[in-house]
């Protein structure tokens, strides 16, 4: 199901509510930051509705520093895998819930075009960070074995 073409109108008043947000006396930054890094992630949102803008109102996108703006103590919550990037152009791999991760020793714009989702869309990104529940790779594009940092979020 495409929650982002299901919930247009209701993004658009998210968004605006979150603008609202941030002009309020009593307006708390890590607040905002998070209800925005959780909106933006969330599949409401698809991969090509990110803009720059919104990723620079988040001020970091280090996966260590989201753990922290969203109170999770990151020792305990960020988890680490390893992957045979040769069998993933033929085998999708599940996370099993929706988390932000980035691989180790790659480049973001290295793998930017590299990994997409089982209908050979781009995956969202907001910043470093890509942002799924499931992945795959361009058959041959990235091979060997990478060690991936991820989040689960409870979205």
């Amino acid at each position: 199901m495409d929650y982002a073409d299901l919930l247009e109108k209701d993004k658009n008043e998210i968004a605006d509510h979150l603008g609202a947000l941030a002009t309020k006396e009593d307006y708390n930054e890590k607040t905002f930051r998070a209800l925005l890094f959780y909106v933006l992630a969330s599949p409401i949102f698809k991969a090509d509705e990110i803009e720059e803008v919104c990723v620079e109102e988040l001020q970091t996108v280090e996966l260590y520093d989201i753990a922290e703006l969203l109170s999770m103590d990151w020792y305990d919550k960020i988890k680490k895998i390893t992957l045979d990037f040769d069998t993933l152009g033929t085998k999708t791999y599940y996370f099993g819930k929706i988390v932000c991760f980035f691989i180790e020793d790659c480049w973001h714009d290295e793998v930017l075009e590299v990994l997409m989702d089982d209908n050979e869309q781009s995956l969202k990104c907001i910043g470093n960070l890509f942002v799924a529940d499931h992945f795959k790779t361009i058959e041959f594009e990235l091979q060997g074995k990478y060690t991936i940092h991820y989040l689960e979020l409870d979205l």
